[in-house]
């Protein structure tokens, strides 16, 4: 029964000695606070701004670890601002992904990380992240000039866009004059080869045969060029044409 006893009294003091080493903790981050807002660090106001869970927000503070479980019933958007927040560097998406399971936010996606790449690509595009070559991190860590210049960046990339999709536009239009020019060249041999075959026999010179047909005699050699090679024409030695 003594036994008993004593051991929950050492209980009681390990749980005593873990609360006065977080409150020294605490105390000495306040004491750090009063003295950086005493200096002007924050400017002066000496507000410093929290998200829900408490976590310092801004590029002020060391980085903090999220206990497990703390992002739990957090929208995914939420969840992802507050892990940087919290973390205070830039992250991969698999970092971020990583992070945000241990935290506590659940997905029924077989993949994860697709859903937190759209998710992160939504809130650069609100200007809440920045993504940088070696990961994501929150704009407000980052001076105004810099998060211009990604706005800029972002502009840009539209209309270069714009560009891609009126250069395929000329294409597209461009191919449809071929294909009609193509189904004009084909009307018109189908014209001239109707009309050799009903004059059997019959040779024709270039202008007669542009006249029998009723076709402008203006590029008409070059349609004959293309059907003599095709065999559908036969070309004779004085330069007149009949059927082949």
């Amino acid at each position: 029964m003594a036994q008993d006893k004593q051991d929950k009294v050492n209980e009681w003091d390990s749980f005593l000695a873990a609360v006065d080493a977080k409150i020294t903790a605490l105390q000495a981050l306040r004491a750090s606070y009063v003295t950086a807002v005493s200096l002007g660090a924050f400017g002066g106001g000496g507000d410093l701004s929290v998200l829900g869970s408490g976590v310092p927000s801004g590029p002020i503070g060391a980085p903090l670890e999220l206990p497990r479980g703390a992002l739990l019933g957090k929208s995914l958007p939420a969840a992802i601002t507050l892990y940087l927040s919290a973390v205070k560097q830039k992250k991969t998406i698999r970092e971020i992904a990583t992070a945000l399971k241990d935290g506590g936010v659940e997905s029924t996606s077989g993949n994860f990380e697709n859903i937190v790449t759209g998710a992160l690509n939504r809130l650069k595009r609100s200007g809440q992240v920045l993504r940088f070559k070696d990961g994501w991190s929150l704009a407000e860590f980052y001076p105004d000039n810099l998060r211009a210049k990604f706005e800029a960046a972002a502009e840009a990339k539209p209309k270069k866009k714009a560009a891609k999709n009126g250069k395929a536009k000329r294409s597209a239009t461009k191919s449809a004059e071929g294909r009609r020019a193509d189904a004009t060249a084909k009307s018109k041999a189908d014209m001239i080869i109707e009309f050799l075959t009903a004059h059997q026999g019959t040779a024709y010179s270039s202008s007669d045969l542009a006249a029998a047909v009723k076709l402008p005699a203006v590029g008409f050699g070059i349609v004959l060029m293309h059907m003599q090679k095709a065999g559908k024409i036969q070309k004779l030695d004085d330069g007149t044409y009949r059927a082949a």
